[in-house]
């Protein structure tokens, strides 16, 4: 009976590295029949999930709209919250919408709302408006990474979501066993630990295993046939010192972003 182990390297700590961060654009688009000084501030902003696509972002609009005075924002591991509120426009006649924010560091003890209240107040004595709250967007210290690998036909997908502050992972696995007439018997393995029963997916079926937090995880496998129990050979599988020797040595190997699925006979 042939047994698989696939690894999982991508549980290492410090290999999830993605961080969500906000992007913001703000420019001011000229319109028809206006004057540039009447023309209203537009806004574009996107969550990106790394130092790198977050300096894309930024070079890409700035080079897009490098006549309308652009303005690059990157919010990280903050609190901030966009408005806009009408500004005169004196010698021109008019008035544009003008926007902005106001940000707080998640490590900051003070409140936004502060920020935001005394800025209102600023605003309606210098211009005679008030801001209109727009979008409003907090570091979770949360990241979600998905990974996928496929084992002797069964597909397994873990959705990754990670602390950054206290480096504490949490897993929701997706287990699919497209086969017609294969079971997918297996165990996860938590750091170096068995988990306590099997779990078992019947063929052309799906199933969702929430595994908690942990720094590592693999999983052992074995098809057997279509409705077929576990035999006792199988839980004395389990029980045996599984050996998890890329696991344990997780910081002696291989340090890239890339998940490595091992299998071993």
């Amino acid at each position: 009976m042939k047994y698989l182990i696939v690894i999982l390297a991508l549980f290492i700590f410090n290999t999830v590295t993605a961080q969500d961060q906000l992007f913001i654009g703000l420019y001011t688009k000229k319109e028809s029949g206006k004057s540039y000084w009447c023309s209203d501030m537009v806004m574009e902003k996107k969550i990106v999930k790394s130092d790198a696509e977050a300096f894309q972002a930024k070079k890409e609009f700035l080079a897009a709209h490098s006549n309308e005075s652009p303005i690059a924002k990157i919010a990280k591991n903050s609190h901030i919250i966009l408005y806009e509120f009408q500004k005169p426009m004196l010698g021109f006649g008019c008035s544009v919408k003008v926007i902005s924010w106001k940000e707080l560091d998640n490590r900051s003890k003070g409140n936004i709302r502060t920020l935001i209240n005394n800025e209102n107040q600023r605003i309606q004595k210098e211009y005679k408006s008030s801001i209109k709250e727009i979008f409003d967007w907090q570091y979770t210290g949360n990241t979600l990474e998905d990974f996928s690998s496929k084992v002797d036909g069964i597909e397994f997908t873990l959705k990754v979501a990670k602390n950054e502050t206290t480096g504490l992972i949490t897993t929701l696995a997706v287990i699919k066993n497209p086969l017609k007439d294969k079971s997918a018997q297996f165990i996860f393995i938590l750091d170096g630990v068995p988990d306590k029963k099997p779990h078992i997916i019947q063929p052309n079926s799906t199933s969702q295993i929430n595994l908690g937090k942990s720094t590592s995880i693999g999983v052992k496998l074995q098809l057997i046939p279509a409705g077929a129990v576990p035999e006792q050979s199988y839980v004395d599988w389990i029980k045996e010192k599984i050996r998890l020797d890329i696991i344990q040595n997780r910081n002696k190997q291989n340090t890239g972003n890339t998940p490595i699925w091992g299998v071993r006979g």
